[in-house]
Order: C-alpha cells, then sequence, then structure tokens
C-alpha cells in the first residue's frame, strides 16, 4: 500500500527531528530525501532532481513521451520546456518502478522551499498512489512563502488524505465486525433461553472467547503475510460456519468445557475474519522513538 504525509507546524517545533528519524530507523526501503532551499526556490525542477537523483540511471521505466519530458526536466536532454503533465506521470512511473523490489521512502523537508513545478509533480504523484509501496513524507512550515503548495493547509491536507482503498479481502473483514458482535450477543441468549444458563453464566461461558480473540487477531498478520488477506478471511468465515453449525448439536447436557472449547475456536475464527493487512518492516520500526523525542 501507499500513502502522503505531511507535516507542517512553526519553525523549531521538531518537524525535521521527527522526520530524520524516521527515515534513519526505516528497514528495508529505498529511501529518497530531498531538503527545499530558498535560493533554489526559484529554479523548476530543482526539487526533483534532487529527489530523484538515485533512481535516474532507471529513466527506461516510464514510457516514451513522459520518458523525455522528464530527461528534459532534469537537465539530461536538450528540449523546449517540458510538459509539467508528462513530468509528473513520468515521476509516479519511475517511483512505481524504484518500489518493484522494496517499498520506496521519499522524504521532502522543507517543502516550502521547494520550486512550485516539482511541488506540483509531487502532489500529483500523492494524488494518485495505490498500490505501489510508495510513502511521500513532506515536512513543512506554515505558509512561509506565497504559493507554496505544500505549506497551505488545504493543498497539503488533500495530499495527506488521499489514500488508495482497501483490497475486497479488507472491505468484508471490516464489514464483518457488526455481525460477528451480534453473533456474540445472540450465542449468550441462546445458552440462557436453551440451555438454562444464568446471565452470569452465560457471561462466563465466553471468557473462552476474549482469549481466543487475543490470540486469532493477535497472530493473523503472520498468516497475512504469508497466504493473503484472502485466504485468512475466507478460511476464518469457513471456521465460524463449521463452529456454529456445530452449536446446534448442544443439548442442556453438554459439559462446560465442550462448550468452552467450542467458544475459543469460534473466537480463534473471528480473530481470522478481522484479519489486518500485513505492516511492512518500514513501518515497525519507526514505532520506537529514541529517548530524545519522547520529552
Amino acid at each position: 500500500m501507499s500513502s502522503a504525509v505531511v507535516v507542517r507546524g512553526e519553525a523549531g517545533v521538531g518537524k525535521s527531528t521527527l522526520i530524520e528519524d524516521m527515515a534513519a530507523t526505516a528497514a528495508g526501503v529505498r529511501a529518497l530525501r530531498a531538503v527545499g532551499v530558498e535560493s533554489e526556490s526559484e529554479l523548476a525542477f530543482a526539487g526533483l532532481h534532487q529527489l530523484l537523483a538515485p533512481l535516474l540511471g532507471d529513466l527506461e521505466s516510464p514510457l516514451p513521451p513522459r520518458r523525455s519530458a522528464l530527461a528534459a526536466a532534469m537537465g539530461l536532454e536538450a528540449g523546449g520546456t517540458p510538459d509539467r503533465f508528462l513530468v509528473a506521470a513520468a515521476v509516479l512511473d519511475l517511483l512505481a518502478a524504484g518500489a518493484e523490489d522494496r517499498p520506496v521512502l521519499a522524504v521532502v523537508d522543507d517543502a516550502q522551499w521547494i520550486d512550485g513545478a516539482s511541488q506540483d509533480a509531487l502532489l500529483f504523484v500523492a494524488r494518485r498512489l495505490g498500490l505501489e509501496g510508495i510513502v511521500l513524507v513532506f515536512g513543512a512550515r506554515e505558509a512561509t512563502r506565497p504559493g507554496s503548495r505544500l505549506a497551505d493547509s488545504r493543498a497539503s491536507r488533500s495530499a495527506a488524505s488521499t489514500r488508495p482503498q482497501p483490497p475486497p479481502s479488507s472491505r468484508a473483514a471490516a464489514a464483518s465486525r457488526s455481525p460477528l458482535m451480534g453473533c456474540t450477543f445472540l450465542l449468550t441468549q441462546y445458552l440462557q433461553l436453551a440451555h438454562g444458563y444464568t446471565p452470569l453464566g452465560a457471561g462466563a461461558a465466553m471468557v473462552p472467547l476474549a482469549f481466543g480473540l487475543v490470540i486469532g487477531s493477535g497472530t493473523s498478520h503472520r498468516r497475512v503475510e504469508r497466504f493473503g488477506t484472502t485466504r485468512v478471511v475466507t478460511g476464518g468465515l469457513i471456521g465460524l460456519s463449521a463452529v456454529l453449525a456445530c452449536s446446534l448439536l448442544w443439548s442442556p447436557r453438554m459439559e462446560y468445557w465442550a462448550i468452552g472449547v467450542s467458544v475459543f475456536v469460534l473466537a480463534l475464527a473471528m480473530g481470522n475474519v478481522l484479519a489486518p493487512r500485513p505492516v511492512p518492516s518500514w513501518a515497525r520500526s519507526t514505532r520506537t522513538r529514541p529517548a530524545s523525542l519522547r520529552r
């Protein structure tokens, strides 16, 4: 999955420290970095040239019209003023090609000083991110320079709010949460009405459900990474259906431990149905912040 984040604030609040720490601790990613310089804020595509320098050796990735436009913008080919749309589309192609073997983390600090042409191209990319494995992080001061798109709250909010749609399996898992919780409630009512349990006894019978949910949902990301979300959710739904079907065979004389085991297996299946998307290694590595950022 891909995303874009804009960190805005006044000078000296710690934006650069936060961004630098994130970039330094990111593991397993291709890191690209650019820092806006006021003296280059009027040089068209200077920001892109700084950010994309490590990828310019792979200019065969964009389609020919886009490749020529980007090469001209980077000063690698002679030509007139390149078409900004073709340049922006070529940047997206180039970043996507760079993310084929590992995710790309592109960090732009002091973005308020990035030239307008580069800002337009990066905002174009941010609004079109999908499943490429690209993360854009911008650090910018509050509207320091007139016309700075990334320093403007409305433009940056538009970029940061752009999110790819989750896959159908994830949407199905999200839609299953309420029915699954309703199923738990109905199960307690079933134990009371059909088996003569007291409300306290029916609630106690649901204790294995809590343990099963913690274990099932807490380990589901490993199964997702290995088998994929669709297979894990499908397996959970099959297990859920099987346990619910077996519950029809329960009798008033059934031992409590048997009901507890059934409820525990039911919770494990629920944990798979609610399976999360796998967390990329760079996101896991940024959860631990150094002491200098905890104050």
